[in-house]
């Protein structure tokens, strides 16, 4: 369950764009309820809401994901029908578009890609490439032609475990514009 919310400018103003409203009250097959979320929900407004303690865990609460919002709602959907609120109950304040993969990833990974250096690590994935954004790979026939950029800082990495330890060997892409 989640309520109704305003945006506000820096002011505490309340600005003119009306509340954004869904649920999926009285949709009871799930795929319809996930189809149904993933097309319209506000991830980031609907998280602040109340839901049962047994769903959340049973999804999973936040995973060490980017946009772990989206994810924890679809998965919510699977389990349940959203029901909203009809009434502002709180405002959210508004900077303007500033939602960024690359700021999240810096900042739910910080240290860069612990995740998949874990995973590779405990043998869960095999070595593998990682690419700074604004960088890129191409392959032909499973086989690395080319490496590329596009600014001057971002990287391409091979990861691998080399006598127990992680390792980023640096693959020096050639700029391209």
């Amino acid at each position: 369950m989640n309520p109704l919310n305003r945006r506000i400018g820096s002011k505490g103003e309340v600005l003119a764009r009306k509340p954004w409203a869904f649920d999926t009250f009285g949709i009871a097959d799930s795929w319809t309820r996930v189809t149904k979320s993933i097309r319209h929900m506000s991830a980031g407004n609907m998280v602040y809401g109340l839901y049962r303690v047994e769903v959340l865990a049973r999804a999973g609460v936040y995973r060490h994901v980017l946009v772990p919002d989206r994810l924890l709602m679809t998965e919510l959907a699977i389990y349940g029908q959203f029901k909203q609120v009809p009434q502002v109950l709180w405002f959210r304040r508004w900077y303007g578009r500033i939602f960024s993969l690359g700021r999240q990833r810096a900042n739910f990974f910080p240290g860069r890609r612990p995740l998949y250096q874990k995973l590779i690590s405990s043998g869960q994935l095999k070595p593998g490439y990682a690419c700074d954004n604004d960088a890129g790979i191409y392959f032909e026939d499973n086989e690395v032609k080319r490496v590329v950029h596009t600014r001057a800082e971002a990287k391409v990495y091979y990861v691998s475990v080399v006598d127990g330890k992680i390792m980023e060997k640096v693959m020096e892409p050639e700029m391209i514009s």
